[in-house]
């Protein structure tokens, strides 16, 4: 789960990673993380948003 650009462990409630603005993924891309606390394995998978909006020049 990530709360505040900081990755927390969903068993233990560790933070795992507090930098998730550094980790520079790219779309599609999986990383894993291990909790030092509980030992939870946690994949991470980058899933971007696009919008697309259409605007007409008047």
């Amino acid at each position: 789960m990530i709360v505040n650009d900081a990755l927390i462990c969903p068993e233990c409630g560790n933070e795992i990673d507090g930098r998730m603005a550094d980790w520079g993924m790219l779309d599609g891309e999986t990383h894993r993380f291990h909790c030092d606390e509980c030992g939870v394995v946690v994949d991470v998978t980058a899933c971007m948003e696009y919008t697309v909006r259409w605007e007409t020049g008047k």
